[in-house]
């Protein structure tokens, strides 16, 4: 027997999947799994390696959104923080 988890409205997490990204950068999903497609937003699949759920980090998506590439160093995170601030 499976144990469901209930889902809590308020909770927030840094993890967006393909359609939340898309709202956030306000793009259409296509798009998003172009740039996901041409390695430019760095990324995760739970599950499946080939079909699993997509998933991207805020901290990701924001050094990409900021031209900073998939990897970021201590200075570009610092950065980061300070424009959510």
């Amino acid at each position: 027997m499976k144990r469901q988890i209930p889902k809590n409205q308020n909770q927030t997490t840094p993890w967006m999947s393909v359609s939340e990204t898309s709202s956030y950068m306000k793009i259409s999903e296509r798009q998003i799994r172009k740039f996901l497609a041409q390695g430019k937003i760095r990324y995760k699949r739970i599950g499946d390696p080939m079909k699993g759920r997509i998933l991207i980090h805020q901290k990701w998506l924001d050094a990409f959104i900021l031209g900073f590439g998939t990897r970021l160093t201590q200075l570009q995170l610092s950065q980061i923080k300070q424009i959510g601030e």
